[in-house]
């Protein structure tokens, strides 16, 4: 089975965590709760295949530490998904640099407003770093638009990763009509 490093995993990507624990893969979660780490860990099928590292990814001397020790531990990664937001792509890069080794699929998760072109010519990569972006769209009901829930957004980022395309970029629901964009509503 496969190595998995998922970045901001005890969240809205918890739900592709415990999916992918339960087919056996093992799973490294960086995320800064460690109550919610724990938490997500006894959730696990396989809690002896869930590894969580408490740190916010923007210390970048100890996020580059910790991938770098982890993957010597995990003998690398073949799978990172990343909800790291399109402004702190110096993080993703970081890790990035740690994980040449090897080749390596990497799943960017994004919002509904980030300028994919761009966050994608910011990041260098590696010849043996496959790179896909999944923007997180909105979902129409009923005249009414609603950000997704939790396990949708795992769903279709689990989709994007289970599909076997190379497209570099998976719509999870829609960005139309944007005057729709549940975005607009808090504003």
């Amino acid at each position: 089975m496969g190595k998995c490093l998922i970045v901001g995993g005890t969240g809205m990507l918890a739900h592709a965590v415990r999916s992918l624990n339960a087919q056996g893969h093992h799973t490294t979660v960086i995320a800064r709760d460690t109550d919610k780490l724990n938490s997500l860990r006894s959730a696990c099928p396989y809690p002896d295949r869930f590894n969580g590292i408490s740190l916010d990814y923007e210390d970048y001397d100890l996020l580059k530490q910790r991938v770098k020790n982890e993957q010597l531990d995990q003998d690398g990664y073949d799978l990172v998904i990343a909800w790291i937001q399109s402004n702190e792509s110096h993080a993703l890069q970081t890790i990035l640099n740690e994980l040449v080794a090897a080749p390596v699929r990497i799943f960017h998760v994004l919002g509904s407003r980030s300028d994919l072109s761009a966050v994608q010519s910011s990041l260098k990569l590696s010849h043996n770093h496959t790179y896909h972006q999944v923007q997180l769209g909105f979902v129409i009901e009923n005249d009414s638009s609603r950000w997704h829930t939790n396990e949708e957004i795992s769903d279709g980022v689990l989709k994007a990763i289970e599909s076997g395309d190379e497209d570099e970029v998976t719509l999870v629901g829609t960005l139309e009509p944007r005057d729709m964009n549940p975005w607009l509503k808090t504003k």
